[in-house]
């Protein structure tokens, strides 16, 4: 059918070419022309034909690949970031093993809470500021610890309440002396395991930092 038309209308437009006042060659050569022109315009459509289909494909293989990496990529984001704040999500391993776990409080800052949720410390990413928590007027020790990862300060608070004898305050700094992470820990009463083992959770805090 696509066939017939053309034919047809190059045997109008050779008619038409008979009210022409040309002379032969010049008709021939006009006509060829025009021979020519439909020619290529017959074979871009039949190469735009054979082409829209295989960029459709290749459209929606790259649409497939850009949206399997932000798939890919945003799980492993969830995975490793909070979704309130800049920093990781701590790694401190041994928690559980003392039967403790991390709970989210608010931008850059968690509870180290028991199995009941009854919160026995604190840890925060901070800049500057990371004493801010610390009643000097309690503190009873105060002293650099050596074979850490980081500087670290230790500010050990006498607290008299119901629940807490003593309050370890530990404030990590950078090698050019610019603090950045704060660890507190309440230890209920006297010789409790979290009197020792408050500097086993810094160490395991400071050993899986990033």
């Amino acid at each position: 059918m696509k066939i017939s038309n053309d034919q047809n209308g190059w045997e109008r437009i050779s008619k038409s070419f008979q009210l022409i006042g040309l002379e032969p060659n010049e008709k021939q050569e006009v006509l060829h022309s025009l021979q020519v022109n439909m020619s290529k315009k017959k074979r871009l459509r039949q190469y735009n034909f054979h082409l829209a289909p295989i960029v459709s494909i290749v459209l929606f293989i790259s649409t497939l690949v850009v949206g399997g990496y932000y798939l890919v990529n945003g799980k492993a984001n969830v995975d490793h970031y909070t979704s309130g704040g800049a920093n990781p999500t701590p790694k401190i391993p041994v928690l559980s093993e003392m039967g403790l776990r991390l709970s989210q409080d608010q931008m850059n800052t968690w509870l180290i809470l028991k199995e009941n949720g009854e919160m026995v410390g604190k840890l925060a990413f901070c800049e500057k500021q990371c004493d801010k928590e610390i009643d000097r007027m309690k503190v009873m020790e105060e002293r650099d610890l050596k074979g850490l990862s980081y500087p670290t300060t230790l500010y050990r608070e006498h607290v008299k309440s119901m629940n807490v004898f003593q309050t370890q305050h530990f404030i990590m700094s950078r090698e050019d002396g610019e603090p950045f992470a704060y660890l507190r820990i309440n230890v209920p009463d006297v010789d409790h395991e979290l009197e020792q083992g408050a500097t086993v959770i810094l160490e395991s805090f400071q050993n899986n930092l990033r």
